[in-house]
Formats: structure tokens, sequence, C-alpha cells
């Protein structure tokens, strides 16, 4: 269905297309450069159409070897933090502690708390701080990796494999043990998974999968194919150390540290493979304003990788396919200017008086509106029905200020500086469970590498933890999971974070 989906969508705008310029084109010549101008520009669809339908028109969900998976690797488990509250943290920091196989833990701290240092150790995790706090996420993590590296070079074991969560994504079990067999293969330097959240009420809530389902479980897994590949999304990630290293660590010239790394790793030959499967389960922005200041971070970062590494001429050091999927994917935010474009460019042609086409008023609203329910019918389908056209397109009216915030940034080019998207867990809404009451009812039964895990809700009440009575079998990471595993690509709605940034 999805192949017929897309086949339909393009097929459907090019028969429309042929239809103005063969039937409804007017012949006067004052007419006609209003005419051909509104016809452009309902061509403009037609690349991107057809780049996502071949782009997406098989989807990989491949799993990495099983056999030995991680079996002399030093993993270490990163939690970078700035300033969340603690029942955000808290049960990230007791779920990393207790995955399998055996890891560290550690807590990037850039909020020099002291109540996250002893809830950190509380939970058998290694507290880490800084003194410089420069370069906001990417710098706390080079920070880490320094230390890493002094370390080992004063005999300690060296560290091979990275994981990195934000400090609101609660790992599942799994999220080690189902991953590290891709590093069997000495040129992949990054293994992405999806970023699935557990709180329903979130500002895209569309009571499916959130408006980035369509990133994460369609445009990613097309990513897994000869000559393409996901990008760093920011958590829910492993890195190799190694590749790290040999790029200079985590990209600090642009505020979206994640994908700027990705293409230095593509850059020096290394490859990168999408996991997917439900990892982790976050917090996804709750309100509008949350929604904008995040998105407005991942745009504006976007402008600056694409002038930073100039990404119309990327071509000489990547494949065609990773060349349309980055520059497609960064200019991508600048698709507020093309909504007021949309309204615009007609509003205009019409207030000009001019003649754009000749065919009777009734006949041309069937057309369009016959052509363009097939074209929503058919991408729908391309996209596996992980979008939901009002919300979409509400949404995409909501971000305009997001695009034209890009735009004036490539005008004035002024410095950047990296906003933390504010994590609170809150109130689902009528009808809604309340995250904080989700979390609460959430037994952590699992010890952390120094003994019985403490109750996290004593630190959320500024209490200090009183250990708690190991119970048997597995752990409940939330309360949208109690097992130990989830299947590939299921789980509750999935949507990313990094932007994830979409490319359709």
């Amino acid at each position: 269905m999805a192949h017929l989906g897309g086949v339909a969508a393009v097929t459907s705008l090019v028969l429309y297309l042929l239809w103005r310029v063969m039937f409804s084109l007017p012949t006067a010549p004052a007419d006609q450069a209003a005419a051909w101008a509104l016809l452009v520009f309902e061509t403009l669809p037609l690349p991107g159409m057809i780049m996502n339908t071949v782009a997406w028109w098989n989807l990989d969900s491949s799993a990495p070897p099983t056999e030995g998976a991680g079996l002399g690797l030093k993993v270490v488990v990163l939690i970078p933090t700035y300033n969340e509250p603690a029942e955000v943290l808290a049960p990230t920091i007791a779920a990393a502690c207790a995955l399998t196989p055996a890891h560290e833990t550690w807590v990037l701290d850039d909020g020099d708390r002291g109540w996250a240092a002893d809830l950190s150790r509380a939970y058998g995790a290694r507290y880490v701080r800084r003194d410089e706090h420069r370069h906001a996420k990417a710098g706390n993590i080079n920070h880490a990796l320094g230390l890493m590296e002094r370390e080992a070079a004063a005999g300690a074991e060296a560290v091979d494999v990275v994981a990195v969560l934000d400090c609101d994504h609660v790992p599942l079990p799994s999220f080690l043990s189902g991953t590290l067999g891709w590093f069997a293969d000495p040129e992949i330097a990054l293994v992405q998974g999806p970023q699935t959240f557990y709180n329903g009420g979130a500002f895209d809530d569309d009571g499916i999968t959130g408006e980035q389902g369509l990133f994460f479980n369609v445009q990613m897994r097309a990513r897994n194919a000869a000559g393409a590949g996901p990008f760093w999304c920011g958590s829910t990630a492993l890195l190799r150390v190694e590749a790290l290293r040999e790029v200079g660590g985590v990209a600090t010239e642009t505020i979206t540290e994640d994908m700027h790394t990705t293409l230095k790793l593509i850059r020096r030959g290394w490859r990168t493979v999408y996991h997917h499967q439900t990892l982790a389960l976050g917090l996804a922005p709750a309100t509008p304003g949350q929604y904008l200041l995040q998105r407005r971070r991942w745009g504006l970062g976007a402008m600056q990788i694409l002038t930073l590494e100039k990404l119309w001429a990327a071509k000489r050091w990547m494949s065609w396919r990773n060349f349309h999927e980055y520059l497609n994917g960064t200019l991508w935010w600048l698709e507020g200017v093309a909504t007021v474009g949309a309204f615009a460019v007609p509003a205009l042609a019409l207030a000009s008086g001019a003649q754009t086409s000749t065919a009777d008023p009734l006949v041309f609203a069937g057309i369009f509106t016959a052509a363009f329910t097939v074209r929503l019918w058919g991408a729908k389908r391309l996209m596996r029905r992980q979008i939901q056209w009002p919300t979409a397109f509400a949404l995409r009216v909501f971000r305009i200020p997001v695009g034209l915030a890009c735009l004036w940034w490539l005008v004035t080019r002024r410095s950047l500086e990296f906003e933390v998207t504010p994590r609170v867990l809150r109130a689902a809404g009528p009808g809604g469970s309340s995250q904080r009451s989700s979390w609460r009812s959430c037994s952590w039964s699992r010890g952390s590498s120094s003994g019985p895990a403490p109750d996290w809700r004593d630190w959320c009440r500024g209490a200090r933890p009183r250990p708690r009575r190991r119970r048997r079998g597995p752990g409940c990471c939330c309360p949208s999971c109690c097992s130990s595993s989830v299947p590939r690509g299921s789980g509750p709605r999935s949507s990313p974070r990094r932007g994830a940034t979409p490319t359709g």
C-alpha cells in the first residue's frame, strides 16, 4: 500500500499540472506572467515528492548481531543534566544503573547541584562536574571524554563505547543489550534508536505517534540503506569513542552538536545505523512555548550547519543519498517561509486582477480538490500512516515563526546560544493521568551496583533516600512498560526529540 500511495501522490500532482498547462492557462499576454508564476509555485512540491517516494520505498529494521554482543567492550552511559528537577533525573539514573551488561553510569551535572551528586552516588552512578561550563551539552560530554582519556593514560581500562541519554529519557532493559552487537562492525561509529515519549497531552500529541512519529518510524528507518545512515539525535544513542576522538570530540561550533558531529563522522568515513526498537521513554515538550523553543533551536542549528559545512557543495565528500538527506533536512527548517508563500502567492495573484485560469470555477475546484485528496491519501500511505493531516497542518502554521527566524539568521548571522528545553513532569490534562502520579506508581525493584535501589520519590521531597527491599522479577521503568523488553518498533507514542529534523 505504501508503494501504491507514493505512485498515486506523484501521479495526481503530475496529472493536475499537465491539465493546468494544457487546458487552463490564459493566452492573453497581460495574464501570463501571473498565471505562470502561480503554476511554478504549484510545481514546487513535485521534486520533493519524487525524492521521498524513492527514499521511503523500502524501510529497513535490521537487527544487530546478537552472538557475543558487547563482549569485551567497556561501556559508559552518559546522562548530561543542567537544571532538571529530581523527579525527572532520578528515574533515568536508577534505570541506567540497572542496565546489563556490566557498564558504568556517569551523571554529567552542569548545574553543580549537591543533591544531584548525592542522588547519583545513592544509585551507584558516578557524579561528574566541571569548572568551566562552556559549549553547553557538547562541552559537558567532551569534558567526560577528556576525563576518560586522562584516566586511560594513567592506567585505567579504556572506554570503547559511550551511550548518551537525555536526563528525561528512562532507558528500558534492552537499551545496551539490544544495541551493542552493532559495534561488531568496526566501521560503525553511531547507533541511533528512536525517541519515544510517554507524556500523553504533550503539545504535539495527535493521539497516535506525535508529530515526529514520521521521522523515527519512517525516515530514519529508510536511511538504513547503502550510502545513507541516520544522524545522532542527541539521546538514545551509542557512539564509538575512537570515532569521536578522531573528529575532535562532540562538535561545539553549532547549537545542534549531534547532527553536526554526525557529519564530521561521515566525512571521516565512519558509518551510522538505526536501531528501530523502543529503547527509552522520555518527555516531549508539554507547552507551546517549550515546543517553539525546541524547534527554534533545531532550526537555527540546522542553518548553522548548512552554512558552516556548505552543504550545497558537500557532494564531493557525501554519497548522493546522504547529500539529499542532509541538504533537504536542513533546508526543511525554512518551511515557515514556504508556508507564508502558500498563503501569499495565491492571494497576490487574486489581488492582481490577472486571470490565472481559463477553466470554469466549478471545474477548477473539482479537479483541484480531487487531485489534492488523492495526493494526501497517497502521501499518508507512503508515510505508513505516521501522520495526522489536521495536526500536521496546524503545527506547520504554528511553526511559521521558526522558519522566519531561520531566514533572519541567514541574513544577520548573529551568534547563537544553546537554550535548554524545560523538562518538568506535568499533568496530562483532562481525562489523562498525571506523569507525576504515574512515575510514583512505578516500583524500582532492581538494585544498582552499590546495593538495593533507594526510593527516588524521597529525593523529590528533598529527603535522603531510604533503602528498599529488593524484589524478585524484572524492574518497571515507566508506567507504559512493565516488562523486560519491548518488541522492535513497538511502544508508546514514538516521536523524536531531535530533531529530529523531518525531511518531508
